[in-house]
């Protein structure tokens, strides 16, 4: 299986500042160039074993318009868990009033965030 993304079909509604309903039908698509890129330096920070691509995987992008921006430039969508297998606290889920984040995602997003602006600026 490649390692590039699945389609994730984003449909849900927005409100706009005239309080229309508009509703939002697009697919998330990363773009392939973008994708290996950030693969690339994920893979430095916390190696290809811990990266998941498959679909079958991924859930939660039926809220997310990060689909509209990807219409008029390159990008990639990332999802950082927040979870640790060694801390049940950080099992529930994101609204849940339990919810605790372990705190070494942060600094994992936050390096996968730097390191791929920082080599976007390079080119």
């Amino acid at each position: 299986m490649s390692k590039h993304s699945q389609v994730s079909k984003v449909n849900h509604p927005q409100l706009p500042e005239n309080g229309s309903k508009e509703l939002y039908d697009k697919y998330l698509i990363n773009d392939n160039t973008a994708f290996d890129e950030v693969y690339d330096i994920a893979e430095e920070i916390v190696g290809a074993e811990n990266i998941v691509t498959d679909k079958a995987f991924i859930v939660g992008f039926g809220s997310d318009d990060f689909a509209e921006y990807l219409r008029d430039t390159k990008g990639v969508y990332v999802h950082v868990g927040t979870s640790n297998l060694s801390n049940p606290k950080t099992r529930n889920p994101l609204h849940s009033s339990k919810f605790v984040v372990d705190e070494q995602a942060l600094l994992i997003a936050t390096s996968l965030h730097i390191q791929y602006a920082l080599s976007v600026l390079k080119s």
